[in-house]
């Protein structure tokens, strides 16, 4: 089946939905109006029962009343008796019978209508429980109009065309066909899972199994995301663009962030680098953060949210570090240290492609060839002897477009010294993603580790390995 094939069967499917759902709201009508005629009978019924209710309560105070008069009168005759000639008394006593019989003649009346009132009370009862259940069936009704609505809307974002058409990361992806042909795909992809979570070795096995989907696949769109996370790429694309504004040619806005250009990621500022995995961050009080890979000051930007102490960004490119200044400024940043260099596994110069978010000290396949400039490089262990012990480090973001590697191999002694959590990314090319795990392990310094992939249009990019000490 081809993709149009597969889309064409999707809108059939979405048509056919839709259909049901009129005919669900056709038929909630019908139970509204049916409940609404339901309410007005047994409003009127009720009406008519408190009318009866109404006469016998009254009944039964005359009654009562009459019985009290009664009881009266027996008392005053049984003591006149008592007075009486014993000749006289049978008669008199006779009389009081026949009184006593009328008497409780008539009280077993009123013992009947008693019997009737409770009976009529306990029908009153029984429609209170009945007018309950229509009114609790009167709000499901609303409950599934209401579901019935939002499903209506669900539809309408499905229609939209949500699919996938990253040529961008087509290109990127291209050295992981080299590894999944080659004979150690397996050897890598068992150390890559060994010790995950399932639902983190699920996240690793889609990933792959959707590049494999897109090797050959040359449609301009490609249909391959479930419904859910359509939605959640509907909800973040109408999100950021409602809560985005353009102040002026300089100025940007995103909620409560600034920045001189308009460059809001979506895994930087809606997804925050996926630190809401990581749990608690009051282990952060007192420490410090090392930014590695500025850019704009993007990062720093929602690192600056955490209980930490400082910020360290490291950015090499001239143009990208002027740019993390300015958006320190605009945004009264006082927590942050911009350090002019980039991180690797020497020390001294290197020559750096410029490319905007996509710098990188390795060759990057995303874009065309940008202008090599010649940056400042160092080991980060080099640079924590410079400071003195001076930096605490509690956590560590790495985004260097695939030279992570090189990074930790800078970072050895730094990493096993202070065991922070770290956010790295893994997603550039097949040897971060498959060896950079590996190689933490190796150090055997107790981290745990979890795979983070945020919903964006992408099927593997902005993949993290986020590292922390059990």
């Amino acid at each position: 089946m081809t993709n149009r094939d597969r889309w064409e069967q999707i809108e059939a499917n979405q048509r056919e939905l839709r259909e049901q759902l009129k005919a669900l709201d056709r038929k909630l009508d019908g139970l509204r109006d049916a409940a609404g005629i339901l309410k007005r009978d047994s409003a009127s019924l009720k009406e008519g029962q408190r009318n009866s209710f109404r006469n016998l309560e009254k009944r039964v105070e005359e009654l009562d009343s009459l019985k009290e008069k009664v009881e009266a009168i027996t008392e005053r005759l049984e003591q006149k008796i008592e007075a009486m000639p014993e000749f006289l008394q049978e008669e008199v006593n006779a009389s009081v019978r026949d009184i006593k019989d009328s008497m409780e003649a008539e009280f077993s009346g009123i013992r009947k209508q008693l019997e009737k009132i409770q009976i009529a009370l306990e029908q009153d009862s029984g429609m209170e429980k009945s007018l309950a259940a229509l009114r609790n069936a009167d709000a499901k009704l609303d409950k599934l109009r209401d579901a019935s609505r939002i499903s209506n809307k669900k539809l309408s974002r499905l229609s939209e065309n949500i699919l996938y058409t990253n040529d961008t990361e087509r290109k990127k992806i291209s050295t992981f066909y080299e590894l999944y042909d080659s004979p150690d795909f397996t050897e890598k992809f068992l150390g890559l899972i060994s010790g995950l979570d399932q639902e983190d070795v699920s996240e690793i096995v889609k990933i792959i199994a959707r590049q494999k989907m897109i090797r050959e696949e040359t449609a301009v769109g490609y249909d391959l995301f479930s419904r859910e996370e359509k939605e959640k790429l509907y909800e973040m694309r109408q999100y950021m663009k409602t809560h985005t504004l353009q102040i002026n040619d300089d100025l940007f806005c995103y909620d409560n962030y600034f920045m001189p250009v308009n460059h809001f990621e979506a895994s930087v500022f809606y997804y925050k680098h996926g630190i809401e995995c990581v749990g608690d961050c009051s282990f952060l009080e007192g420490k410090d953060i090392l930014d590695v890979g500025g850019f704009y000051g993007d990062s720093v930007l929602v690192f600056g949210e955490l209980p930490c102490r400082t910020i360290y960004s490291f950015e090499a490119i001239a143009e990208n570090f002027s740019i993390l200044n300015q958006t320190l400024e605009i945004n009264g940043v006082r927590n942050c240290v911009p350090v002019r260099t980039a991180l690797g596994d020497s020390d001294g110069v290197a020559q750096m492609e410029s490319g905007g978010s996509a710098s990188s000290l390795v060759e990057n396949y995303a874009k065309e060839k940008g202008k090599m400039q010649e940056v400042p490089i160092m080991k980060l262990d080099s640079w924590m002897e410079q400071q003195k012990g001076a930096v605490d480090v509690g956590l560590i973001k790495v985004d260097i477009e695939g030279a992570e590697q090189m990074f930790l191999r800078g970072a050895r002694k730094t990493i096993e010294r202070f065991r922070p959590v770290m956010l790295l990314s893994i997603y550039h090319n097949a040897s971060d993603f498959f060896g950079i795990k590996p190689m933490i392990e190796s150090w055997n310094l107790g981290y745990r580790f979890k795979i983070y992939k945020p919903c964006d249009d992408t099927i593997s990019r902005e993949v993290l390995l986020i590292c922390q000490v059990s």
